[in-house]
C-alpha cells in the first residue's frame, strides 16, 4: 500500500509534527523530512 491511515498530528516545542496512525508514531520536522519513529 502506498498510504497509511493518521490518526492525528500535534506539534511539540520544536515545531516538529507528531504523526500517529497506523504505522506507529512519526516526529518529523515541518518541512516533511522524517526525524524519528517511535
Amino acid at each position: 500500500p502506498d498510504r497509511i491511515s493518521l490518526a492525528g498530528v500535534t506539534a511539540n516545542l520544536q515545531g516538529n509534527l507528531i504523526l500517529v496512525g497506523q504505522g506507529g508514531v512519526r516526529v518529523t520536522s515541518p518541512t516533511g523530512a522524517e526525524t524519528t519513529q517511535q
